[in-house]
This record gives C-alpha cells, sequence and structure tokens, in this order.
C-alpha cells in the first residue's frame, strides 16, 4: 500500500522522550503529535514509558556504470504504537550506496541498512539497504528493495525487506524491479516501497522507478519528497548512435531519474537518490567503448521519524 493513513491508534498518552536531529511538533486532523527526526544516527531517550510509531528507512541503493538498471530504495519498517519502555535507544541510519566508478563495466554499492534497538543492547528491527543498479549480476540488484533489470541481465532480482526475521519483516515494506525491454537498450526501474519499478519497453524506453510510500498525512511534508519516502531509481538506457531513447523516472520518495540519450549522444550520468529518503539512484545513458563507460549515481541516505501523540482527539 503507498498511501498510509492517518487514522490514530495509541493506546495510551503520558510517553515523554527526547533526541534527534530535531524534534518538531505537528497538529494533523486536530491532533498533536510530537517528532523525533534522525537524519544522522543518534540516540532517543524513553523518560516515560509509553506508545510511539517508529519509522524506519535505509539507504537507497546506487548505480554502476554504463547503463544500468534504477537502483532499488531502502527497505522500510514502519511499525504503528509500539510500547517503548524507559530507556535509551539508539537509531543507526544508512548511508546511500555508493556509485561505480567510470572505465569499464564497474559494479557500485547498495545502500547501508538502518537499524532501531536497545542503547548497547539487542536490536529491535533492521531497514535493509536498496539494492544496485547494475548492467549485469542480478545478485548484486538483491536489497531491501531490488535493483531494475538490465541488458545483458537474467531476470528480476528479489526484495528482502519482508522476509527478514522478526517485525523487520512483519512491518516491513520492499518491492522488486522490473524487467529490461526485448530490444537491449531499456533498463529496468528500481523497486520501491510501496511499488515495484516498471519494465523497460521495446521502444528504447526504461522503466519507471517503483513509488514509495507516501507518509504526509503521518508526518506532514516537511520531510522526504512532501511527505513520501523510498521510491526506486529509473531505469537507463543505451545507445546506438542514431535513435532517441528516454530514461525512467525516478519513484516518488527520492528516486533519482534514470537518463535517456538523444540522437547521436551518450554517457549521461543518472540522478542520484535524495538525501534522507532512501531514494534509489537513476541508470546512465551509457555508450561508446568499454573504456568510456560513465560512472554511476548514488543512492539517498535514509532516515528515521518517531511520532507520538500528545492531545487527546
Amino acid at each position: 500500500m503507498a498511501f498510509i493513513t492517518n487514522k490514530p491508534i495509541q493506546h495510551q498518552l503520558g510517553i515523554a522522550s527526547s533526541g534527534g536531529n530535531a524534534s518538531p511538533t505537528i497538529t494533523l486532523d486536530g491532533v498533536q503529535y510530537q517528532l523525533h527526526i534522525f537524519t544522522g544516527t543518534g540516540n532517543w531517550t524513553v523518560t516515560t514509558a509509553g506508545y510511539a510509531d517508529i519509522f524506519l528507512v535505509a539507504g537507497g541503493g546506487a548505480c554502476g556504470s554504463r547503463s544500468p538498471g534504477g537502483a532499488g530504495a531502502g527497505g522500510v519498517v514502519w511499525q504503528r504504537s509500539r510500547y517503548c519502555a524507559a530507556q535509551t535507544y539508539t537509531f543507526t541510519i544508512g548511508a546511500g550506496g555508493a556509485s561505480g566508478s567510470g572505465g569499464g563495466n564497474y559494479a557500485a554499492n547498495h545502500g547501508d541498512d538502518s537499524v532501531f534497538a536497545v542503547n548497547g543492547g539487542s536490536t529491535i528491527f533492521t531497514a535493509k539497504g536498496g539494492g544496485q543498479g547494475t548492467h549485469s549480476n542480478p545478485a548484486e540488484r538483491t536489497g531491501g528493495c531490488a535493483g531494475g533489470d538490465s541488458q545483458n541481465s537474467t531476470g528480476v532480482a528479489s526484495a528482502t525487506q519482508r522476509s527478514q526475521a522478526g517485525d523487520s519483516g512483519v512491518y516491513g515494506h520492499g518491492c522488486h524491479g522490473g524487467l529490461a525491454g526485448e530490444d537491449n537498450r531499456s533498463s529496468a526501474g528500481g523497486g520501491g516501497a510501496g511499488h515495484a519499478g516498471d519494465d523497460g519497453t521495446d521502444f528504447c524506453s526504461a522503466g519507471d522507478g517503483g513509488d514509495g510510500l507516501n507518509m504526509s498525512k503521518i508526518f506532514g511534508q516537511d520531510y522526504g519528497e512532501a511527505g513520501w519516502f523510498a521510491g526506486g531509481g529509473g531505469g537507463g538506457t543505451g545507445n546506438d548512435g542514431g535513435t532517441a531513447h528516454h530514461g525512467g523516472k525516478g519513484g516518488k520518495g527520492g528516486g533519482g531519474n534514470g537518463k535517456g540519450s538523444a540522437e547521436g549522444t551518450s554517457n549521461l550520468v543518472g540522478e542520484s537518490g535524495t538525501t534522507n529518503t532512501g531514494g534509489g539512484a537513476g541508470g546512465g545513458a551509457g555508450g561508446g567503448g568499454g573504456g568510456t563507460h560513465i560512472a554511476g549515481a548514488s543512492g539517498g541516505s535514509g532516515i528515521a521519524i518517531v511520532r507520538y501523540q500528545l492531545s487527546h482527539i
């Protein structure tokens, strides 16, 4: 489900806490909430136990060189009304994957995991980093949300967030990427947290990245991409020197746009995933000989948001 309802299900009020890079209050539908925003690793200290909503996004995957499929978004864990004891917790926020080097056919890097844990103790749940967008090797595209298929590849890679043990899977969100077009020029979009990446077509058009989760009715529109998180990267395209190609659009939630090549052009770098959305990188428009392929784009870093109710409805 790409749209998340704001219907409150808090069981009790009274939780008190501190921490985060920012701690604003928001009012939605007449209800006031406290937010704690973690754009980097930090502690959250609960001084009075109670129930809170926990939202955790991993880093988005990066793209390798040449004309890869779009990278997968970071996996998401979203649990409503979790009971939190009075103690200190740690949020570790995953970095976006680093891009692949230019030159030959080089792979990129997965996004890093984001983790919610008891400070100095056990892990509560983990959001898995997004899969790479690569020109080949589907194993490299596996991740919380999977990277899109590309020419010379062998099919859809697995999205792993929902298969994680315990609450990481039960409350997890992550989708696979699409399939490349049969024309051997149009790569697929990377998977988002809410939707799979689109397939490439047989008409030189790469697939769009899958949309992420619309959390605007939960956290407002000041965070993520107007309240959206974890969009997959758009697919990149090859180049045959005489036909225009069209890159895929990045999925809502910070997915980077893929690049297409106008007639007679090549080697255009895709767009990176947006910081603190977990967005996957967009694929580039490759071309030229094996030593001249362009570098890839990087994934967007993750984020964590805690929310709890301050006033009765």
